[in-house]
């Protein structure tokens, strides 16, 4: 599906309701030989409509399969125990579940001063634990990503609370 500013919109609050009860990304690409890889990452930051930038400190393998094919799929889940629990005992999901993202990236690039603070503003909360240092004290480098598509992640007996778009 082609992403409007509605789905961009309702994508953004699949995100942010996510960090706060419990969610996982993970990015899909193409090895070598053609085979599927799914990296898990934390540092997607989305955007205007169907762009976002992550950070590439540590995901060394996923950037050099990005080097050779741009192409990826961002999938987002709720994982929350509270949240499945919650839509169970209803028999109707309230909320969506997560969100497939498709598109491509652009070159590995140094990042940009407000780049930077607006990650370290998202993990602010965790700067005093011992990792906190170790994972994002050393970001530098950014990916800028443009999505142009999406899909949403239905379980379809529970309902499907993606709004429709205009």
């Amino acid at each position: 599906m082609e992403i409007t500013a509605t789905d961009w919109q309702t994508i953004r609050g699949v995100f942010r309701d996510g960090f706060a009860t419990g969610f996982h990304f993970a990015v899909a690409t193409v090895d070598d030989d053609g085979f599927p890889q799914v990296t898990p990452i934390g540092s997607l930051v989305l955007g205007d409509v169907g762009r976002a930038i992550y950070t590439e400190s540590y995901a060394l393998g996923l950037g050099k399969r990005l080097e050779r094919d741009p192409r990826l799929c961002v999938m987002a889940l709720n994982t929350s125990r509270w949240e499945l629990l919650k839509t169970l005992w209803r028999g109707k999901a309230s909320r969506p579940f997560g969100v497939r993202l498709y598109g491509t990236a652009g070159a590995r690039r140094e990042a940009t001063l407000d780049e930077l603070e607006g990650f370290s503003r998202r993990v602010r909360s965790l700067r005093f634990l011992r990792g906190h240092g170790l994972l994002w004290g050393k970001l530098r480098t950014v990916r800028e990503v443009r999505f142009h598509a999406f899909e949403p992640v239905r379980l379809p007996p529970l309902g499907d609370p993606w709004p429709r778009s205009e």
